[in-house]
């Protein structure tokens, strides 16, 4: 997604400002993020988000979910030259 400088700043901050509220020290994520990095979210207990986090972009916000390294396994396909399911 594209931000402007500003939404990007209050992003970035609004994600930090969550981590050192729930006292989270590992990396996190969205799950989109993830995935495009080649990782999938388990799809266990653990898949619950660790924050959520409101978002802008472009003059609109969402609420993002984020997940932490802890919550992901490698993709088994994404570095494969093809996937057979």
């Amino acid at each position: 997604m594209k931000y402007t400088k500003r939404e990007s700043r209050f992003n970035e901050q609004a994600v930090e400002a969550a981590k050192q509220a729930n006292a989270i020290t590992e990396p996190v994520r969205t799950w989109a993020d993830w995935y495009d990095a080649g990782y999938l979210v388990r799809r266990d207990e653990r898949a619950n988000p660790l924050f959520k986090v409101e978002i802008r972009t472009y003059g609109s916000a969402y609420l993002a979910e984020f997940f932490g390294a802890s919550q992901v396994v490698p993709h088994p396909c994404r570095k494969a030259a093809r996937c057979v399911s």
